[in-house]
C-alpha cells in the first residue's frame, strides 16, 4: 500500500521533468527529480504528513533510491507499462515518461560497486520437493515407484516455484507418509544399492563392523556429503537395538538404512553455517547438489561426488564443464519438465480445465500431451542450445500425434513428440501453444482478462494488482443469443474508472489471442457468429490486431522478456525469490547471454557459475550488521 501511495504521487509528477535532459546519466536527482517530488507529493508525503507510511524526505539523493531498489522496481514496471497516471489524469509526454523509466532502470542498475555489498542471499534449511525425493530414491536406491507422490502437494514460494526452501515445511501428514516411503523403497531396493557389508561367519564381533562399513558407505551418497563419527554411531545405535531383539542382521541392517532414510541430512538439501561474517563460499560439496537438484532434480552422481572430494567444484571453469556435461545426460529433462510446467502454471490444466460436456474431445490423453507440448519444446531449446527467445517467436513447435491431429497438422504419430515447422505464422512460442491458451480460459469460455494477465506476470514481470473487492463477474459462459459480446462486456467494464486503470492493461493482451478458442484451436467468429475482434491498444499507444502482431510487439521487448526468463531461472536454482539486491547478478547473466544470442546454455551456465549460486551468507549475521 506504501508503494501504490508513493507511486501515484510521483507519476502525477512526471511530466515536469524537463525534456531537455536526453541521456539518464544526466538527470540529476537533486535537481531535475527532487524538486519534483517535493512540489507534487510533499504535502501528503513530507515532513508533516505521512501518509501511507511513505515520507519523501527520507529520499535525498540517488543512494537513497538506489537503497530502496525494491520500491523503485516498482516504479520502473508502471513507468513501463503506462499503468500510471490514470487515464482521466493529464498524460505526461510520452519521451518524458520514458527518460524517467531510463532513469530508474540507470539508478538501480549502476549501483556504485565501492558502495555496493555484494550479497548472495540466504537459503533456509531446503527440503527436497516430491520431484526430488522421487527422483532422489530412484538413484540412490534404483527404484522407481514415486512414493512422494503420496504427499501432501508442495506450496509455491518466491518466485512460483515448489522448491523454493522458505515453502518446503513438513506438516504431521508428511512425517506419517515418510515413514511409509522409507520402508517401502528399502523393500524394493537393489541390494548392490544398499552398500551392504555382510559379516563373516567365522567372526562374531564383525557384525558390527560390517554394520558401521554398509552405514558409512550409504549415508555418504544419502547425504550428499562425507559423514562424521559421530552420524555413523547415531545409526549404529538403530542397529544395536536390533541386535539385543535378536532380529537378523539384513532386518538390523534395514532398519539402520530407515532411520538414514528419515534422517534431517537426506530430507533436506542441508548447507552448513560458517561462522564468517558476511558472504562465505559453498563447499563443494553443495555446490555439487546445488548443481545437481538445478539441473537434474536428484542427487550428485559419482562424477560431481569425485570432483567434489577433489575440491575441484569450486573453479567456475570446471562448474561450466560440468553444465555442459549434464545437459547431455536424460535426467536434464527434469529441467525442462519442472521448470516450464511452473513457470508457465500448466498445473491449473489438470484440476481446471474446460468443462468436458461441453469440450468432450478435452480428455485426459490430450490434456496431458498438450501439457506436454512447451516441455517438449523447453527440452529441445536445451538439447540443441537454442535461442530463448523462440519461447516468444518461432515458426516450429514440437507435437505428439494426438496433439498433431489436435491442431491439424499431418504427418506425426505415436506419442512421441516431434519438431515440425508450423503451417502459418498464427501459432509461434508459448502463446501459440494450447496448454497455455486453455490454462488461461473459463470452463466454458475464453477469458481475455485471465490470458492480458497471464502475459504481464509470466512473460513481462510486470503483474497488475488484484481487483478491488465487490467487483461484479461476467457470466461464466458467452452464449450464442447473449445481447452483447464478451468483448462489448469488458468495454463496459473498463467504463468504470477505478477498472479502467488496470484493465486498459490487461485486456488489449487478451483481446489478442481471441482467435484461440478455449482449446486454443483458431477461430474466426465466436458463439454468436460474429467476427472475433482481435485489435488491442496498449497504454503506450501500440496497436496491433491478431496474436501476429501481438508477438511482433512483444518482441520488441525481447530483453525485457529475456531478463524475466532469467530472473525465474535464477529463482529456481536457488530454491528462493529474486530480491533486489540479485539486480546485479541478473543485470550481468543478461549482458552475458545477449552478447551470446540468447543461447540456452549460456543462460544455464550463467547462473550455475553466478555469486550468488556459489555463494551463501548467515541470516542472523546479515540481521545484526544491518542493525548496526
Amino acid at each position: 500500500m506504501q508503494t501504490l501511495h508513493w507511486m501515484l504521487c510521483l507519476f502525477a509528477c512526471a511530466g515536469c521533468l524537463s525534456a531537455a535532459v536526453e541521456t539518464p546519466e544526466k538527470l540529476s536527482f537533486t535537481s531535475d527529480i527532487s524538486p519534483v517530488i517535493e512540489h507534487w507529493c510533499g504535502e501528503c508525503h513530507g515532513e508533516q504528513k505521512h501518509k501511507g507510511g511513505v515520507n519523501f524526505t527520507k529520499y535525498a539523493s540517488m543512494d537513497d533510491v538506489q537503497h530502496a531498489a525494491d520500491h523503485w522496481e516498482d516504479v520502473l514496471r508502471v513507468l513501463r507499462e503506462g499503468e500510471m497516471p490514470p487515464k482521466t489524469a493529464t498524460q505526461p509526454p510520452v519521451d518524458i515518461r520514458e527518460k524517467l523509466a531510463n532513469w530508474v532502470d540507470y539508478a538501480l542498475d549502476n549501483i556504485d560497486p565501492a558502495k555496493q555489498v555484494r550479497d548472495p542471499g540466504h537459503v533456509v534449511l531446503h527440503r527436497l520437493s516430491r520431484l526430488e525425493y522421487n527422483n532422489t530414491v530412484r538413484d540412490l536406491l534404483g527404484v522407481d515407484l514415486r512414493p512422494a507422490d503420496k504427499f501432501p502437494v508442495d506450496g509455491g514460494g518466491g518466485g512460483g516455484f515448489d522448491n523454493n526452501a522458505d515453502t518446503l515445511f513438513i506438516p504431521p501428514l508428511l512425517l506419517e507418509k515418510l515413514l511409509d516411503a522409507a520402508s517401502s523403497v528399502l523393500d524394493a531396493a537393489k541390494p548392490d544399492r544398499l552398500a551392504l557389508v555382510k559379516p563373516a561367519d567365522d567372526k562374531p564381533k564383525s557384525r558390527r563392523e560390517a554394520a558401521k562399513a554398509t552405514a558409512t558407505a550409504f549415508a555418504k551418497r544419502a547425504y550428499r556429503r562425507p559423514v562424521t563419527t559421530m552420524e555413523i554411531e547415531h545409526l549404529l545405535r538403530v542397529f544395536d537395538y536390533c541386535e539385543k531383539k535378536g532380529i537378523s542382521y539384513e532386518d538390523g541392517v534395514r532398519q539402520m538404512l530407515k532411520a538414514a532414510l528419515l534422517s534431517p541430512s537426506f530430507l533436506y538439501r542441508a548447507e552448513e553455517a560458517k561462522p564468517e561474517r558476511g558472504a562465505f563460499a559453498l563447499s563443494p560439496y553443495e555446490i555439487a547438489s546445488r548443481l545437481s537438484y538445478f539441473l537434474w532434480s536428484t542427487m550428485p552422481d559419482e562424477e560431481l561426488f569425485t570432483l567434489a572430494e577433489q575440491k575441484k567444484l569450486s573453479d567456475p571453469e570446471v562448474i561450466a564443464q560440468q553444465v555442459t556435461r549434464m545437459l547431455k545426460d536424460e535426467k536434464a529433462h527434469a529441467l525442462a519438465l519442472n521448470f516450464t510446467t511452473q513457470w508457465l502454471q500448466l498445473e491449473t490444466l489438470r484440476s481446471n480445465g474446460p468443462d468436458p460436456t461441453k469440450f468432450p474431445t478435452f480428455t485426459p490423453s490430450l490434456c496431458e500431451s498438450m501439457i506436454g507440448e512447451p516441455v517438449a519444446f523447453m527440452a529441445g531449446l536445451i538439447s540443441e542450445n537454442r535461442s530463448l527467445i523462440d519461447l516468444l517467436e518461432s515458426d516450429y513447435t514440437y507435437v505428439n500425434g494426438e496433439l498433431a491431429h489436435h491442431y491439424g497438422i499431418d504427418g506425426v504419430d505415436g506419442a512421441q513428440y516431434r519438431r515440425v515447422t508450423l503451417p502459418d505464422a498464427k501459432r509461434g512460442g508459448v502463446l501459440g501453444m494450447s496448454a497455455v491458451l486453455t490454462s488461461t480460459s473459463h470452463a466454458l469460455r475464453t477469458s481475455p482478462v485471465v490470458r492480458g494477465k497471464w502475459i504481464l506476470s509470466q512473460i513481462l514481470n510486470a503483474p497488475p494488482p488484484p481487483p478491488p473487492p465487490n467487483v461484479p463477474s461476467l457470466p461464466k459462459e458467452e452464449g450464442e443469443k447473449d445481447e452483447l459480446s464478451l468483448r462489448k462486456r469488458l468495454e463496459k467494464h473498463r467504463a468504470d474508472p477505478v477498472c479502467a486503470s488496470c484493465h486498459s492493461r490487461i485486456d488489449p493482451l487478451g483481446f489478442g489471442l481471441e482467435n484461440f478458442d478455449v482449446l486454443g484451436l483458431w477461430r474466426d467468429k465466436d458463439v454468436r457468429g460474429e467476427p472475433i475482434d482481435a485489435t488491442g491498444t496498449l497504454p503506450s499507444g501500440e496497436t496491433f490486431t491478431g496474436p501476429v502482431e501481438l508477438r511482433k510487439i512483444l518482441m520488441k521487448r525481447k530483453d525485457q522478456f529475456a531478463r524475466v526468463f532469467i530472473e525465474k531461472m535464477l529463482a529456481y536454482a536457488l530454491g528462493r525469490g529474486t530480491e533486489a539486491y540479485d539486480r546485479p547478478v541478473i543485470k550481468e547473466i543478461l549482458q552475458t547471454v545477449t552478447k551470446d544470442g540468447y543461447h540456452m546454455d549460456t543462460v544455464i551456465t550463467a547462473i550455475a557459475t553466478s555469486y550468488p549460486f556459489r555463494y551463501s551468507r548467515n541470516q542472523p549475521l546479515v540481521a545484526q550488521e544491518a542493525s548496526k
